[in-house]
């Protein structure tokens, strides 16, 4: 959580010290807060998150979408629809919709996900149409980023399973140059016989 006031100092050019002045909080409470001594007060809380104008929930560490305000504005406005309707469909009121376009408001990421499926797309897609997807996909994936997407993951999965054989192998190798000698013959003649189609000499 602290690190996410941080990230909000920085954004705002704000000291703690101006924090501190601003909202009544004082400067130990931080000191406690960023050496993990004790969390923050949710009283204390809520003072920093007026103070910074985020919902409670962005400085709690839930999952939030940052400055993409600006495209849900741009495509809601290319699908031709009002704000209202959007707001509307999407099941969330007009104010918070208005803060997200217009101030690049954070957007918890599970709202953000029911603005974009109104919208009929998702949130890679929108940062693939507006240029913010960052990573170079290949041609035969015709610049679909989902299918992309699934493609990293399923090879993320596979690389998991052959990197955790690969720690059995690693474990067995370490047990057996622990052994004696003749345990170690023994352990190689008990798997050529349980395993005779691996062994090719």
């Amino acid at each position: 959580m602290y690190d996410i006031f941080e990230k909000l100092l920085q954004k705002h050019g704000v000291t703690t010290y101006q924090v501190s002045k601003a909202t009544g909080i004082t400067q130990s409470t931080f000191s406690n807060w960023k050496s993990r001594r004790n969390l923050i007060s949710s009283e204390n809380g809520k003072k920093i998150a007026d103070y910074f104008k985020v919902p409670i929930d962005y400085l709690m560490g839930n999952r939030f979408i940052e400055e993409m305000g600006h495209i849900i504005q741009e495509e809601r406005i290319q699908q031709g629809l009002s704000q209202e309707e959007l707001a509307n469909v999407a099941n969330i009121p007009i104010d918070d919709l208005k803060s997200y376009e217009e101030d690049d408001k954070p957007v918890r990421e599970d709202i953000f996900d029911d603005i974009a499926s109104t919208l009929g797309t998702s949130y890679l897609e929108l940062l693939y149409k507006y240029d913010l997807y960052d990573e170079y996909i290949p041609p035969y994936f015709n610049g679909d980023v989902l299918q992309y997407e699934a493609f990293k993951k399923a090879r993320d999965i596979d690389a998991m399973a052959e990197h955790s054989e690969d720690e059995d192998v690693l474990l067995i190798s370490r047990l057996a140059k622990n052994m004696k000698p003749e345990n170690r013959k023994k352990l190689i003649d008990m798997a050529k016989i349980m395993f005779a189609e691996d062994f090719d000499d």
